[in-house]
């Protein structure tokens, strides 16, 4: 009946003399309806996203910068003042990233930061150690700790160059909350 009005509406008005193709879709059923697939909802998923990937984002244990170590500065010699500065590197950013699998989180842990020119310093790689320590804050004991390396390229004429460096070399077994274990980052000055 629907397909009949159509055809009525369509022969009493010029603009159908093309033919019928654009009705080939309402009389046959439409095709884009055919092949559009709808993904089912399942108690798997929130939003497209597994239940067990938002767990493991809630569990996810926080990075923090260590107390000391968010600076790097390298100098020329051994006397240590601002004038006597070739590097100085700053940790500007952190992030980690839980992959959850066989009751355990593999952990992702970025940082980012800077590295600018001082005074004693030319344009160069600079080789930049940094620390990463997971700690479980319950018994308070270091479950690992490992120095990474990443170079910063100054070129000329540029004075600062940026660094990024993730490892993903940390697995813990899943915490019960999130505040169960700490990621501590930040420059190993005695590796530099």
């Amino acid at each position: 009946m629907r397909a009949a009005a159509i055809l009525t509406v369509c022969f009493s008005v010029t603009g159908c003399a093309g033919g019928f193709d654009g009705l080939d879709g309402v009389l046959s059923g439409s095709r884009s309806a055919q092949e559009t697939r709808v993904t089912p909802v399942t108690a798997s998923t929130i939003g497209g996203i597994p239940i067990v990937q938002l767990q493991a984002d809630q569990l996810c244990p926080a990075v923090v910068v260590q107390d000391g170590t968010s600076t790097l500065r390298l100098h020329a010699g051994d006397e240590e003042s601002p004038s006597t500065v070739r590097y100085q590197a700053q940790i500007s950013q952190t992030v980690v990233e839980c992959i959850p699998g066989a009751g355990q989180l593999a952990l992702s842990i970025g940082v980012a930061g800077q590295v600018l020119l001082g005074p004693q310093g030319t344009p160069a790689a600079i080789n930049l150690p940094i620390r990463f320590v997971v700690r479980n804050t319950v018994t308070g004991e270091v479950v690992n700790s490992e120095l990474s390396r990443t170079n910063a390229v100054i070129e000329p004429p540029e004075v600062s160059a940026l660094f990024t460096l993730v490892n993903r070399s940390f697995v813990i077994p899943q915490p019960e909350r999130q505040t169960d274990y700490q990621v501590l980052v930040g420059f190993d000055e005695g590796q530099g």
